[in-house]
C-alpha cells in the first residue's frame, strides 16, 4: 500500500493545471488575411499537422509528468508491508516473571493463552511472545496454530521481573502495519509498570487483558548485607496476615546458622544470624515460603573484598623511573595488601602503534609528565573521564603548559604557569570535609607542614578548589567531567619542587586522591537478574567474571516480590498514558521505512529524465 511521509506537498500536483493551461491557448487559430497575389509569397514547405500535434501532446505529457513526479519526490513516498491489507495479527504476550512462579499460577496462566490462540480468527497470524524483564518472541506470526500452542506449553517463569512495556512494544513492532490484537496473559502486578516507561499502543490496536488472577501472599529475602562480622537478611511479608518463618544461612555452601522471625502483615523485618562470617567467600540467605514466589526465597552476597583499584602512573623520560618513584612506592605501601594495583608507563608508550591510547582496566590516571605524549591521548584521557574513571595532572616540570592548554579540549579547559614564589609555601585544604582530606583526620593538618619552593598556577575559572597554598594560589582543583572527574595539582610529586614526597602525610594524601579519582570507577559486587553484566547466567547465584576473576552476586528484583494487584482500570489508565505517544511512534515508523525504501531517490531520476526529453524536443520546434 502506498503512502507518503509528507502528503501535504501533495497539493503540488496542482501545479501541473499551468501547463495544460497554456496548451490549451496556444490552440487558437489565427484569423485569414486576404492577399492579392498569392504568387508573390515565397515558396515554403508546409508541415503536417497531424506529426507536429502529436509532438505537442507529448511535450505537454512530459511537462506535467516532471511537474507531478517533483511534487510526489517532495511528498516522500513508501510503500507499506505489503501484507498490511492482507490479514490481522494477533500477539499472545505470556507474562514469565518470578511473580507467577507460585504453585498453580502459571498452569493457568498457559490456559488462558491457549484460549487466546484458540480464538483467533480464521485466516489471522498469530504470534506468541515470553516477556519478563525483556521480551522474546517464541512463536513468529503464523496462520498454523500448532507452533503457537507447543510455544505456550514450552514456557516456564523465569527470575526476571514485570514489565509490560518492552511486552507491548515487541507486540506492536510484530503487529507492524498491519490490523492488530494484543492478548496479555499476566497476573495485573502493578509494579510491571514503571514510572520511566516509554511505549506505546496504537489506537488502531486492539488491547485485551486476561488476568490470571490476585497473587498469593508471599513471603520474600528482599536484601542481604554485611554489618561488621554478622550476616543480615531483610525479610518482607507481602501478606494481609502476620507470619512466622524460618531463615538459613548458607556461607560456601555450608549451612552457618539458622534464626527463626515473626513479621506482621506488610511489614519488614531484619534478621541477624549469630555466625561470624569470614572475611571473604560466598553468602546465601533461604526462608521457607511454599506457597509464594519461588525465585525470591533466597538472596546472594559476595564476601569478598573489592579488587584494589588499578592505577595508571605517566611519566616522560625514556624509563618510568624518577618521577613515579615516590608515587609508586606510596600506592604500592602494604605489599600483597596494597590498596592500589599500579602501572607506570611513559607518555610516549601511552599510544601504540596503531594509535590506540591503552587505558581500558585502569580506574585512574596520574599525568606526571607530557613530554612525548601523542596529540590523540588528550581525547582518550577525556573520554576515560567520561566514562567515569579519574585523572590527576601533577603540573610539575615535566607538564609542558602548551600541551596541558589543549590536553582535554572543551571538557576541562586547563591553564598552567609555573611560578617561583618568594618564600617557601604551604598548603592547607579548602574544607577539611572533603572526600580527599576527611579521612586523613590530624594529619590533614599536618600535611601544612610540607614546604613548596616552586609551584604552578592553576587558572580557576569552571574548577572547585580543593586546596590552596599560602599565598591564596589554587593547588588542588577538580571538576566532574561526564561520569568521573579531573583534578589538577599544582606542584610535582616527585620531590623536586617540594618536600611532600618525603613529609609523612604524603602516602595518606595520595591515597585519598587516588581513591577519590577511581571511585567511580569500582565495578560493583552485585547484579539485579536485569542488569547482569555479560558472561553472567540469566538466572540468580554468583557469578565469576573478568580478568582478573571476580565474583559477584546476581540476585532478583525486590519490587516483583510486592504482590499488589492493579485493577483493569488501573491498568487501562497506564496504556491510555502511554497512548499520547503513538502518534510519534508511528512518525517514527514511518520515516525508518520510507528511508530504507528511498523511492524519492527514483522519482527524482525519471523527473531528470523528462525536463531532458522534453528540452529536445522542444529544440526541434
Amino acid at each position: 500500500m502506498l503512502s507518503f511521509l509528507y502528503p501535504a506537498f501533495l497539493l503540488g500536483v496542482l501545479a501541473a493545471a499551468v501547463p495544460v493551461v497554456l496548451h490549451l491557448r496556444r490552440r487558437q487559430v489565427a484569423p485569414p488575411v486576404r492577399f492579392p497575389a498569392v504568387r508573390f509569397l515565397m515558396r515554403a514547405p508546409v508541415e503536417a499537422t497531424r506529426p507536429k500535434r502529436l509532438r505537442e501532446l507529448l511535450l505537454l505529457a512530459l511537462r506535467v509528468g516532471a511537474l507531478i513526479l517533483l511534487a510526489a519526490v517532495f511528498a516522500r513516498p513508501y510503500v507499506l508491508d505489503r501484507l498490511a491489507a492482507s490479514g490481522g495479527v494477533t500477539v499472545v504476550a505470556v507474562d514469565v516473571s518470578f511473580s507467577l512462579s507460585s504453585p498453580g499460577r502459571f498452569d493457568r496462566a498457559r490456559a488462558l493463552a491457549s484460549d487466546a490462540i484458540d480464538a483467533v480468527p480464521d485466516g489471522d497470524q498469530v504470534a506468541v511472545v515470553a516477556f519478563a524483564d525483556e521480551a522474546a518472541v517464541v512463536a513468529e506470526p503464523a496462520t498454523a496454530r500448532g507452533v503457537a500452542r507447543a510455544a505456550v506449553d514450552a514456557l516456564e517463569p523465569g527470575s526476571g521481573a514485570t514489565r509490560y512495556q518492552v511486552a507491548l512494544d515487541r507486540a506492536e513492532a510484530l503487529i507492524g502495519a498491519r490490523r492488530g490484537r494484543i492478548v496479555l496473559v499476566t497476573d495485573l502486578q502493578r509494579t510491571g509498570w514503571r514510572a520511566e516507561a516509554e511505549g506505546a499502543v496504537r489506537e488502531t490496536t486492539e488491547l485485551v487483558v486476561r488476568d490470571v488472577g490476585g497473587l498469593p501472599s508471599n513471603l520474600a529475602v528482599v536484601d542481604l548485607v554485611r554489618d561488621g562480622d554478622r550476616a543480615v537478611a531483610i525479610v518482607a511479608n507481602g501478606g494481609a496476615g502476620a507470619r512466622q518463618g524460618r531463615a538459613r544461612l548458607f556461607v560456601e555452601g555450608d549451612e552457618a546458622s539458622v534464626r527463626d522471625f515473626d513479621i506482621g502483615p506488610g511489614a519488614r523485618a531484619d534478621v541477624t544470624f549469630d555466625a561470624v562470617l569470614p572475611p571473604a567467600g560466598a553468602a546465601r540467605v533461604v526462608v521457607d515460603d511454599p506457597t509464594g514466589f519461588a525465585a525470591d526465597n533466597e538472596r546472594y552476597l559476595v564476601l569478598d573484598p573489592p579488587a584494589p583499584p588499578a592505577v595508571l602512573v605517566v611519566t616522560g623520560r625514556g624509563e618510568p623511573a624518577d618521577e613515579a618513584f615516590y608515587v609508586e612506592r606510596a600506592l604500592g605501601a602494604g605489599g600483597g595488601d596494597a590498596r592500589f594495583r599500579v602501572t607506570a608507563t611513559t607518555a610516549a608508550a601511552l599510544t601504540d602503534a596503531a594509535g590506540r591510547v591503552a587505558l581500558d582496566g585502569f580506574d585512574a590516571v596520574l599525568l606526571l609528565a607530557t613530554r612525548g605524549l601523542d596529540r590523540r591521548a588528550g581525547p582518550a584521557l577525556a573520554a576515560f573521564a567520561e566514562r567515569g574513571g579519574g585523572v590527576l595532572v601533577a603540573a610539575g616540570g615535566e607538564v609542558e603548559p602548551a600541551v596541558a592548554a589543549t590536553l582535554f579540549g572543551d571538557a576541562a579547559p586547563l591553564e598552567i604557569e609555573a611560578r617561583h614564589p618568594a618564600e617557601a609555601l604551604s598548603l592547607a585544604p579548602v574544607d577539611a570535609r572533603h572526600p580527599v582530606f576527611r579521612p586523613l583526620g590530624s594529619l590533614a593538618g599536618t600535611i601544612g607542614g610540607a614546604r613548596f619552593a616552586r609551584v604552578a598556577a592553576i587558572g580557576e575559572d569552571g574548577w572547585q578548589v580543593v586546596a590552596r597554598f599560602s599565598d591564596g594560589g589554587a593547588a588542588l582543583a577538580e571538576r566532574r567531567v561526564g561520569a568521573g572527574r579531573i583534578a589538577v595539582f599544582a606542584s610535582d610529586l616527585a620531590h623536586e619542587w617540594n618536600d611532600l614526597p618525603i613529609h609523612p602525610a604524603f602516602a595518606p594524601f595520595l591515597h585519598e586522591l587516588a581513591g577519590h579519582l577511581a571511585g567511580r570507577r569500582r565495578a560493583p559486587s552485585g547484579y539485579l537478574v536485569a542488569d547482569r553484566p555479560p558472561g553472567a547466567a540469566a538466572g540468580p547465584g554468583i557469578a565469576t567474571l573478568g580478568d582478573p576473576p571476580r565474583r559477584v552476586a546476581i540476585n532478583v528484583d525486590p519490587r516483583e516480590s510486592d504482590p499488589a494487584h492493579a485493577t483493569p482500570e488501573e491498568f487501562d489508565a497506564a496504556v491510555r498514558r502511554l497512548n499520547r505517544s503513538a502518534a510519534r511512534r508511528a512518525d517514527e515508523t514511518a520515516r525508518e521505512t520510507e528511508g530504507g525504501q528511498a523511492y524519492w531517490r527514483y522519482g527524482l531520476m525519471l523527473m531528470l529524465a523528462a525536463l531532458v526529453t522534453e528540452g529536445l524536443l522542444g529544440r526541434r520546434d
